[in-house]
């Protein structure tokens, strides 16, 4: 089944933690659980993705010398 997507980060981030405290309770029948986690991973990997688009943006700020700045992306200088 398609999973809805949430409207901000935010907001996934915060459902996403309220299922990891559901699931880790083990309160919750089986089936839930499976719908639970299948949920929970859909979340994961919706927000990693959106962190994987926002690090692709994400500059450097290097001094140029003349008193300004060069952009280098951060993928340049490794770990």
């Amino acid at each position: 089944s398609k999973q809805s997507e949430p409207k901000s980060f935010e907001i996934a981030l915060e459902e996403l933690e309220e299922l990891v405290g559901k699931l880790d309770s083990g309160d919750v029948p089986l089936e839930k659980s499976v719908a639970l986690f299948e949920r929970a991973q859909f979340l994961a990997q919706w927000c990693q993705s959106k962190l994987d688009k926002i690090e692709g943006r994400l500059k450097l700020l290097i001094p140029d010398g003349d008193g300004g700045f060069d952009a280098e992306p951060i993928d340049d200088f490794g770990d």
